[in-house]
């Protein structure tokens, strides 16, 4: 969902970040995020770059570098883009996947990191909404869209339960499973 989302805005060729925090582990996420948007940056000639915490000292003080400078296109990280030395040289788009793990704070770290004092357009998505990010829909600045319909080819999903004297069988077809 998060590539067909931002692919739009990649083909304008604007400045964008994205900021992936789902839980851990967020490295393995964000180098999903990465891994998925990579064909379509490349495509567009886009330089793409991916923000960790997971970075060495000399890596992170390139990516510090390219985002300050401009010599990245689209950025993908953790909350590590929260870091108090990052600053962006035209930071476009924000999107925060988990918002519910995102904090009010942390989004307008991360908008004060634009140059300029120009902010972002931020877009942020959750599957699980909690009572904050409701009462944000209906009396502050964020506006709802809903997905209703699932991607191309993505299976329905079935849920069973069995009980504990079939769990030998149930790990035999997670085990089959995970070797096709």
């Amino acid at each position: 969902i998060v590539h067909r989302l931002i692919e739009p805005a990649l083909r304008l060729h604007e400045p964008v970040q994205l900021v992936c925090h789902t839980g851990s582990p967020t490295e393995l996420l964000a180098d999903q995020h990465a891994e998925t948007l990579r064909p379509t940056a490349e495509e567009l000639g886009l330089r793409l770059g991916v923000f960790t915490g997971a970075l060495s000292k000399d890596q992170r003080r390139s990516m510090l570098d390219r985002m300050a400078t401009g010599a990245v296109d689209l950025v993908v990280g953790t909350h590590a883009l929260l870091s108090g030395e990052l600053r962006f040289a035209d930071l476009g788009l924000v999107i925060v996947d988990e918002q519910h793990r995102f904090g009010v704070a942390q989004r307008a770290a991360l908008a004060a990191k634009a140059a300029h004092g120009n902010a972002p357009h931020t877009l942020v998505m959750t599957a699980t909404p909690i009572p904050r990010t409701l009462a944000m829909a209906a009396y502050a600045d964020l506006d709802t869209s809903v997905i209703d319909e699932l991607p191309p080819g993505r299976q329905p999903v079935q849920t069973v339960a069995l009980p504990d004297k079939r769990r030998g069988e149930v790990v035999e077809r997670v085990r089959q499973a995970c070797t096709k």
